[in-house]
């Protein structure tokens, strides 16, 4: 198992660094719930951030969350307001 999510983590990593803001997210994930690597929320946080930027609305779910929670940031709700608004209107077209 560990060796299939390092795999993916690789696939992830490429498809990144080419700017595919569904892989950003999916790193987000890796850091956050420790899969594959060692657990960082800063650096899920940052990942989360790249892909909401990008306008991937899971990735703007995700970031509002971070905000939410003080997930590798300082806790702000105004901006989880806004992250989790950017991501109901991607949701709702």
């Amino acid at each position: 198992m560990l060796h299939e999510i390092s795999y993916w983590r690789r696939w992830y990593l490429k498809s990144a660094y080419n700017g595919n803001k569904i892989a950003q997210n999916n790193l987000g994930i890796y850091y956050y719930y420790d899969k594959g690597t060692y657990k960082n929320e800063k650096k899920a946080f940052e990942r989360y951030m790249k892909s909401a930027i990008a306008g991937y609305a899971e990735g703007q779910c995700n970031l509002g969350f971070c905000y939410e929670n003080g997930i590798g940031t300082i806790k702000d709700n105004k901006k989880a307001f806004e992250w989790y608004s950017r991501y109901l209107k991607m949701e709702m077209r």
